[in-house]
């Protein structure tokens, strides 16, 4: 303020200079005319601030709204493993059938994780459920026998056996366990006959006079559903007048592997 008493007539005060706008010439204030952190925010037009306006990584998280960021705004595969949260994707999040094999730990899947009567036959590794089954074609008793003092093929009596689809169905291995006494000068075998098949299934070395157990491994493709099988003596030289071969025991074990 000047002194009063210099000018007493004529009270003169400093003011503040004010320019109307009308008054300024468009573009006349070049941005050396402007101070640093001269432009508040209230001197912003409302989507003035355009992004050839921001620099490169100016805009930091606190600058952004909480749910501002839409799908729309997030480029493809630009969500890396380190930016989501441990537990952050949930059922909800994963497409159906979208989890394959190679996401799986091993020894991930518990029983828990199993759903009841989930899994089928053709899930389980070979052999992994086996079990053994003896069908007695002829129980442990009193023998049966039959004439060996003529050659011929001469079936042993009550020795017929069928098996069904479902006993074979997961057949693995078969073999016959026969306990009998082959006449003392005649030769021949004892076999497995697949009458259907007109085919041996199973036959013991040649016997000639002697008592014995054999056990007769037979393949799994030879055992045919539906057919009928017998035990019969197959003699090849024949015995003396009234000579016998006894079977004592006959019985077909099945292995099974449900698998």
């Amino acid at each position: 303020m000047v002194e009063r008493s210099k000018f007493p007539e004529v009270d003169v005060y400093e003011h503040e200079l004010e320019l109307d706008t009308s008054r300024v010439i468009s573009g006349e204030f070049p941005t050396a005319r402007i101070a640093d952190l001269a432009i508040i925010t209230a001197k912003l037009a409302a989507l003035a601030v355009t992004t050839a306006k921001l620099a490169d990584l100016a805009v930091a998280t606190g600058k952004i709204a909480d749910l501002a960021v839409a799908t729309g705004k997030v480029a493809d595969l630009a969500i890396a493993t380190a930016k989501i949260a441990d537990l952050g994707v949930t059922t909800a999040k994963l497409a159906d059938l979208g989890t394959t094999t190679a996401k799986i730990a091993d020894l991930a899947v518990t029983n828990a994780k199993v759903a009841d009567a989930t899994l089928v036959t053709g899930k389980l590794v070979a052999d992994t459920i086996a079990l053994t089954v003896d069908i007695p074609i002829l129980a442990t008793g009193t023998a049966v026998t039959v004439a060996a003092d003529a050659i011929a093929a001469v079936t042993f009596p009550h020795t017929t056996v069928l098996l069904d689809t479902a006993t074979i169905k997961h057949l693995k291995s078969a073999a016959l366990i026969l306990d009998h006494a082959w006449a003392a000068t005649a030769d021949g075998y004892i076999e497995l006959y697949d009458v259907t098949g007109l085919a041996v299934r199973a036959t013991t070395a040649l016997l000639v006079g002697a008592e014995a157990s054999v056990w007769l491994a037979i393949a799994a493709t030879g055992l045919v559903a539906g057919n009928t099988m017998v035990v019969r003596a197959n003699v090849t030289v024949a015995g003396a007048a009234g000579e016998t071969a006894s079977l004592f025991r006959a019985i077909l074990r099945l292995t099974l592997g449900i698998s």
